[in-house]
């Protein structure tokens, strides 16, 4: 008799699914799209998996994860027909780095694309709709986290924004939401 595969409610690490042979809904035909779109914004409430699409995708792009896509992408939809951009990136995620947080690093492949002039590093936060929305202090206290984050501190992201090119500037973006609205959208 074969071993029911196990539902892993509430995680969002797409390698800890793969790895335990979890059920999850095959959405990586969707990476496609997104090769695309000039730019996608994923704002979706609370447990509706913005984080398991993250980690699919840190997975599928970063060059760390490249040699263990038949692990993660076999029997997938984009494991037949991988995109020629797979494993090319350096891709950021969710950390603590030289005191300070962010949730995404966006590094430009100046190697595709030579004129973008810009990086990034992003904080999001989440209030649901019936919560108190964020006092001014708490919106300062993310604004903070944001400013301190120290690249000679952290050796990925020393590694990653360091050999950028001269003409490339790093903005600080800090995007804070109550329910559909958007409170504070800005550069510290």
């Amino acid at each position: 008799m074969e071993k029911t595969r196990p539902i892993l409610y509430g995680v969002a690490d797409y390698a800890q699914i793969r790895k335990k042979n979890a059920w999850f809904v095959d959405r990586t035909a969707k990476i496609r799209d997104l090769e695309q779109t000039a730019y996608a914004v994923f704002l979706r409430p609370r447990r509706f998996g913005k984080s398991l699409l993250v980690s699919l995708l840190r997975a599928y792009y970063d060059v760390q994860f490249a040699d263990r896509f038949e692990e993660f992408f076999s029997g997938t939809d984009i494991g037949a027909d991988p995109t020629d951009e797979r494993g090319k990136y350096l891709v950021g995620h969710e950390r603590e780095a030289g005191g300070g947080f962010y949730d995404i690093a966006l590094k430009p492949r100046l190697d595709r694309w030579p004129d973008i002039a810009h990086a990034a590093l992003i904080e999001m936060k989440y209030v649901k709709a019936g919560d108190p929305a964020p006092t001014k202090e708490q919106l300062e206290s993310v604004k903070c986290k944001v400013k301190s984050v120290k690249l000679e501190g952290d050796s990925t992201l020393h590694s990653t924004f360091y050999t950028l090119h001269s003409s490339v500037t790093l903005h600080r973006l800090v995007l804070v939401f109550h329910g559909g609205e958007c409170v504070l959208s800005e550069e510290v």
